[in-house]
This record gives structure tokens, sequence and C-alpha cells, in this order.
């Protein structure tokens, strides 16, 4: 800790304290610098070669290429097929963190009031998040069959359905039908890190909340809330560019079908590159995706400087 001399003129105690305060945050730089150096290495190459190539066209028929400047994107920009991905994909994105969030911190509250066996429910509550990807959607999509699926049984005996239905091949049922899976494989993240804030919360304060006789319900609305807001934040960032740029579900159980209805922009992309050949084309919708993604994070991550009243 610097200690100034506050009998020097005000301007000299001013850029002294300026001094200090950026010596104290670049301390930990050369700790990091490594591995900064290291990331920078790996994806440098990878995220510049994928803005040179969406200026380029790459005919299937020769590994030749030839300078197409913007032709790309407005192919990309123009194609309904990739609009209604990105819409798909906004809507994938939206419904999986809302639910996320609100599962997330539903099952956190719970654990966090466990006195007994806490270890081994939050360790059962995280077990679809350990499940690998292509594990997960293989179950699901037995459990989504028509014929013999668990869920197709279990609606009809309890005469919810005349007769089973196939969920995946739906123009109505198949999008949500991922979505749920998503959420079921993505919301156990959320749970463990709102778990982390609320063991954060100072128990004195919200004791003497509850000495004054605040409701459960006043206390998680004014005091664990507040000081929750950090972390609901960042772990809504982070939600949001992992679903986002989820790849695997959708692929898997429905190929983006019925008529794409469930081809989400990184589907699109995929099969642009590696069924269709059109390399630049789908450069070009990786870059229109990540400027998307540029601009949300910063946006939403600047809404961390802004300081919640009464709360540190």
């Amino acid at each position: 800790m610097v200690v100034l001399d506050q009998s020097a003129p005000p301007d000299l105690v001013v850029a002294a304290s300026a001094r200090a305060m950026w010596r104290e945050r670049l301390a930990g730089l050369p700790y990091v610098m490594p591995a900064v150096l290291v990331i920078i290495a790996v994806m440098s190459y990878p995220f510049l070669y994928c803005i040179y190539l969406s200026f380029r066209a790459t005919p299937s028929y020769t590994t030749e290429t030839h300078f197409a400047g913007l032709a790309n994107y407005g192919t990309v920009l123009n194609d309904p097929v990739f609009l209604n991905s990105l819409l798909i994909t906004v809507t994938w994105t939206i419904g999986s963190t809302v639910f996320d969030i609100l599962l997330g911190m539903g099952a956190a509250l719970l654990v966090n009031q466990l006195t007994w066996f806490r270890g081994p429910i939050r360790a059962a509550l995280m077990l679809p998040y350990i499940v690998g990807y292509v594990i997960a959607s293989y179950a699901w999509l037995w459990l989504y069959q028509a014929e013999y699926g668990l869920i197709n049984e279990l609606l009809t005996s309890w005469g919810v359905l005349a007769h089973p239905i196939s969920l995946l091949s739906s123009l109505i049922w198949a999008l949500p039908a991922v979505i749920l899976v998503n959420i079921w494989k993505t919301a156990p993240f959320a749970m463990i890190m709102f778990l982390a804030g609320l063991q954060s919360i100072p128990e004195q304060t919200v004791m003497a909340a509850e000495l004054d006789g605040a409701s459960k319900t006043r206390v998680f609305f004014e005091i664990k809330l507040p000081y929750l807001r950090r972390v609901i934040i960042i772990t809504s960032v982070v939600m949001t560019l992992q679903n986002f740029n989820t790849f695997t579900i959708p692929y898997i159980m429905t190929s983006g079908g019925p008529l794409n209805h469930t081809e989400i922009v990184s589907n699109y992309i995929y099969n642009d590159a590696f069924t269709n050949l059109d390399f630049g084309g789908a450069a070009a919708a990786s870059v229109v995706v990540m400027i998307i993604l540029m601009v949300f994070a910063v946006l939403y991550v600047g809404s961390l400087n802004r300081r919640q009243p009464g709360v540190v």
C-alpha cells in the first residue's frame, strides 16, 4: 500500500495517487502475460485466416481462391436460410439462458438451505453438466423416440397424449424439445455459480434482517439479489455465449430439421463449409456471428461497471 504525503500540493497528490493505482492494477500482469501470449498465439492464426477467407471466393472445383470483396457477406446477409438460422439461434439462446438462470437460481437456493446431504444432492444435480454432449444427445434421442421412448410412454399412459408423437419431427415441438435438452445440460453450471455467490453473502446481514422480522422473500429480493447482481451478469454472459455457440445437441438430434426449424447458426456454418464446400461464405457467416457476439459482450459486460446502490 502506498502512503501519500498529504502536505504536498493537491495536483501532485492526485498524480501520485493515479500512478499508484495503475501500479497496483498492473502488478499481476507479469504473472498472466505468459498465458495471454500463448492464447493469442494459438487463436490469432485461425481468427485472422477466417477474416481473410471471408473476402475470398472458394469454388469447390479448385483449391485456388481469388479476391471477392464483400460478395460473400452480401450472399450471406441476403440468404433467407442464414437469417432464419440466426432467428432460431436467438430464440434458442434466449430460451435456454432464461431457464438456465431461473432453474440454476432455484436449485442454488434449495441446496444452500440444506443442512443434510448437501454434498450428494449437489453432486447429483451436477450430473447433467458432467455428461458429455454426445452422450446426452443420444440419450434424449431415445427418450423422445415416438414408438418406444420413455417420454411418449409416460404421456400416453397418463392420458396426456392419445397416441405417441414424434417430437423431433414436429414443426411445432422440435425446437422446444432440443431447447429442453440444452437447458437440462447447462443449468447445473448456473446453479454452481449462484451457489458460490450465495455462500459469499455475509451471514450477519441476513441474520440481522431476519431478526428485524423480514420475510424470506424480502431478504432474497433486498439483500441476496443485490449481492448476486455481478454473479448473475457474469453467469448470463457466459451462458449466453455458450448457448449461442452450441453445435452438438441440435446437430445430433435433428441435423437442423425438420425443414430447418432447428438449424442454429453454428449448424448453418458447418453445413455451408463441409456440405456445400463454400468456405468463403462460411467464413463470412462466422465473422458476422463474431461481430454480433462482440457487440453483445461489450454492452453486457459494461453493465458490470454500474455500481448497485448499497452494494460494494
